[in-house]
Order: C-alpha cells, then structure tokens, then sequence
C-alpha cells in the first residue's frame, strides 16, 4: 500500500473510531473537528451577491457526508444558509501577500499560529495572473507559499487548486500556463512524503457564462454566482472525500513496456503502455535513478512525456508509476537506460518528399512541374525552376536529391534566393558540357549570368539519383554528395562569396527536365 493512500486509510479510521492522526492537538475524542482553513482570494471569500463562494455548497456537501469539521480564519462572510462563514479568503491579494502583507501586518505563518489547522484549501494565483504580475516567477511564489505550510503544519493536508477559467480570453491564455506548472510543484512534493494534493478547478466542471455574475445579473467575467461556485464545491469536495472516506483501494495497472520515443542532446520523449485502472487513471509520474535514489521528474496525463534539461551525451535511468484519484499507484515499471545525443540536432526549416502528390507553397517558373510518383518533375521546357521557403533564412543547408542528365545540362539546388522572379541565388548543381562531369558552386545575378565560385570533377551516371547538399555559413558555401541517400555524405568542395546573406531555397534544372525529390532545409 503506497504512502498517499496509506494516510487516507488511518484518517478514516481514526474518523471512526474517535482519534485523529493530525497534529497532538486533535489526538482527543471525535468530538474535536477537522480544522480547514479555506485559503485564498476573493474566489475564497466570494463577491458582490455571492459572498461565501464555494465554501457555501461544500458546507453542505461535507455536513452530508458526515465529516466533523470547522472552516477556520480571520476573515467571517457568508449568507444565513452559511451556518460557519470562517476563512481566510482576502479580496484581491496575490501570491505574495498572502505569504506576507507588511502594511496589514499579515503573514502565512501567522494565520496557521492562530488557527492551526488541520487542512488547508489552497487556490491562489488569480490576482497574480490577472494583474500580470512578475509572471515568470508565480511558480516561485506558489511553491515558497505551500513550504511555509508545510513547515508550520507539517502534519495537515494540503489541498492545492488550479485556478478557474474566467471570461477575459488573455487572462485564460495566462492561467492556463500557470495552472501547467502546478502539478509539478504538488507531485513532487507529494513524493516526498508530504501531505499534499492537488484538485483541478480550471478543467473539471467546465464554467460557463452564465455561471459569472454579482448582482442582478450583471456579468462581470471574474467572479462566479451560485451556478459556478457549485461546481468548484463538487470539486473542492471530491477531493476531500477522497482524502478522509477513501473507497478506491485498487490500483492501477503497471505502465510498461515502456520505451523512448524519440531524443534530442537535451531532452527525451518516453512512451508506454497505458495503464487501466477500476475507475479512471489520473495521472503518471515519471521518476529518475539517481544516486540517492528514484527522484521525481515530471507528470503526464497522457501515456507519453517529454523531459527536457537534460545533459548532452548522459545516461539517465527513468521509470513511469500510474496514479488514480484516490491516489492508489501502480507498480513501477522496470528501469529505462536512455542516453541522450552527444550534439545538439538541427532544427528543421522545411522538408518535403512530395509523398502526399502535392508541392504545396512551390513558387516556379519555366514550364511545367508536377508531382509524379513522389517526385517533384519538371516535364516540360529545357529549363526552370521551383522556390520555397522564407527570404529571412540566413545560415542553413539545402539538400535534394537530384537526378542528372549524361546530355549537355546542369540540375541542381538552390539558397539564398533573393526574389521569386529574379535569378539572384546561389546553385549547387551536376553539371555537363556533353564531355566532361562536374560538379559546380555558383552565383547567379540574372537569368543568364552566373560566377562558378568553386567546382571539380565528379563522374556520375546520368538518370541515377544523387543527394546533392549545399551549407550556407556566413559567407562560406560548403558542398557535399551522397550516394547512399543520406547516410553518408562525402564533401565536394566550398567556396567564399557575401553577396547574398539570406533568402529562400529551392531546385533548378538547365538544358533538360528532371526529377527532385527529399528536399530539406535545417538550420546551421
């Protein structure tokens, strides 16, 4: 039995029989009630014609369940259906001053000192997220809050929330990415030992327009009625019940095999098997080997994650545990050994092997090009060409497969483009006079004007396929061919020009038509 559901299982027991596992203080008679300090702003506390929020229905729904408790708190609100309005929800305050206020004389640690409770709800971040305040450092702020909890009452639950969707679409835009890096600050703190978990009020119990309002139905896209706060207490109480009446003791199946997916010099995408569960999987933990044991590295609600600040050519070690909502959690599955790349990959500009008949975005010229057996082909017309790409690419490597021609013709690839009309570019091509084979790096500054910058001989065979690549650095053009479709490349030549320091990519064919085919462009 794994430690969450360990605790959920005295809890109800101890509910039971009359004695409390939370803090000396509780340890007397059932009578004594289970202190919840309802923590946050004015979603905690209510607004306008709804003061009492949330904590109205979850009154209800905990009296009906039979849970003794007390909310707890500075602050009183609520309307006579309220029957014990405590909380310590504070209209309009931020992470940072729920932690401290100097001008109110408030601190976290000095509401616990008083109260001392036993659970504490916690939804904070909508003031921080709605001001846009010192954004990039919320998750700092959150986690530095929820410690000073723990370090106070290090015995009580800690009920951690997402914040809820609201009407403005900039604000979900930004609570969205907050309420992202939540479960982690809560999961990894819970595999520690700590009394800790987290209830989604942002995804669970979709909120809808008519669910905002204070007043005679004036809306105003921030604070709930009735109707959304509801939905919040099905939520809030979910949880809670989970916690202290824990029915659920099966637990997920294991999540293997497990495999990677794919890996970069910095990062690791693992897949594996889902796991099933009796009721629903909640979620996956990822765990790390590490020296001093498996050490928490990430969640995922789905059978896939990609973990990321990795370390270039490391071996690393992971495993993956299921969770359900009651936190019941699978076997591990076996260790994975992955080992990151040792240099960091190339970012892919465009890539097209005209597999799906298209050339969708080709810009050409002269003739006609189709699609043809996923091939790009210029059929008709002694010459032409086709274009793609940005004009703000600057440092990158062109590569296309080429098919030359043993009759007087040249066909080759393009970089730096300057214009869709104008032949302003440079050409990596194989090229023949009807004599001699070679291979050629040129300038183009018009349509019949050209600088070969570099060449050589290169003895290919007419209608048989070449990789042709062409890497733009600055002002050095380096040229390469591969025979084996890419595996191996062996380099042709280079050359120094600064004429042309960006522009779009693409194939150009002279004397004859031609086939092209993998055309890519990665950034250098």
């Amino acid at each position: 039995m794994n430690w969450r559901k360990s605790i959920a299982a005295l809890s109800v027991t101890t509910l039971l029989v009359g004695f409390s596992v939370i803090g000396s203080e509780r340890a007397s008679a059932d009578t004594t009630p289970l202190k919840i300090m309802p923590l946050g702003d004015s979603l905690t506390e209510g607004y306008g014609n709804f003061v009492g929020g949330y904590r109205v229905d979850l009154y209800t729904k905990l009296i009906n369940a039979g849970i003794n408790f007390d909310f707890v708190g500075s602050a009183s609100g609520g309307p006579s259906t309220l029957p014990d309005k405590n909380h310590q929800g504070m209209v309009g305050w931020r992470i940072d001053e729920l932690i401290s206020k100097p001008d109110w004389g408030t601190t976290i640690e000095g509401w616990l000192n008083t109260y001392q409770p036993d659970m504490v709800l916690l939804q904070a971040g909508t003031n921080d997220v709605n001001q846009n305040y010192d954004y990039a450092t919320c998750w700092s702020r959150l986690n530095d809050l929820i410690d000073r909890i723990i370090a106070n009452r290090p015995n009580a639950y800690i009920v951690v929330s997402t914040i809820p969707n609201d009407g403005y679409f900039a604000y979900n835009d930004r609570a969205a990415v907050y309420n992202a890096g939540i479960p982690d600050i809560v999961y990894k703190k819970a595999s520690q030992g700590k009394k800790i978990y987290l209830v989604d009020n942002f995804n669970a119990g979709t909120i809808y327009p008519d669910d905002f309002g204070y007043g005679d139905g004036w809306q105003d896209q921030v604070h709930f009625n009735w109707n959304g706060y509801a939905k919040h207490a099905n939520n809030w109480f979910a949880k809670i019940q989970n916690i202290l009446q824990p029915s659920d003791f099966t637990a997920p199946s294991t999540p293997q095999p497990l495999w990677a997916a794919s890996k970069t010099n910095t990062s690791v995408t693992l897949n594996w098997s889902a796991s099933s569960d009796n009721v629903k999987v909640d979620h996956y933990e990822i765990y790390q080997n590490t020296a001093t044991g498996p050490v928490y590295a990430g969640h995922s609600y789905t059978n896939a994650v990609t973990l990321t600040g990795l370390t270039a050519d490391t071996a690393y070690q992971f495993e993956i545990k299921a969770y359900d909502a009651e936190g019941n959690a699978s076997a591990a599955s076996y260790w994975l050994s992955v080992t990151t790349n040792a240099t960091a990959d190339t970012v892919n500009l465009f890539s097209d092997n005209f597999n799906d008949r298209y050339a969708d975005g080709w810009k050409t010229s002269e003739g006609q090009w189709i699609v043809n057996n996923g091939e790009y082909v210029k059929s008709t017309g002694d010459s032409g060409r086709a274009i793609i790409g940005d004009y703000a690419w600057a440092n990158y490597a062109v590569q296309g497969t080429v098919v030359p021609s043993n009759s007087k013709s040249s066909v080759g690839i393009l970089g730096r483009v300057q214009s869709n009309d104008n032949s302003l570019f440079y050409q990596l091509d194989l090229n023949t006079d009807g004599t001699t084979k070679k291979w050629s790096i040129k300038k183009f500054t018009g349509l019949f004007s050209s600088t070969t910058l570099a060449s050589g001989t290169y003895t290919y065979t007419g209608g048989t396929p070449y990789l042709l690549k062409l890497s733009m650095n600055g002002s050095t053009l380096s040229a390469s061919i591969s025979t084996d479709n890419g595996l191996n490349y062996s380099p042709l030549g280079s050359a120094t020009d600064s004429a042309y320091t960006a522009g779009k990519a693409g194939v150009r064919t002279d004397g004859t038509g031609s086939h092209f085919d993998n055309f890519k462009v990665t950034a250098n």
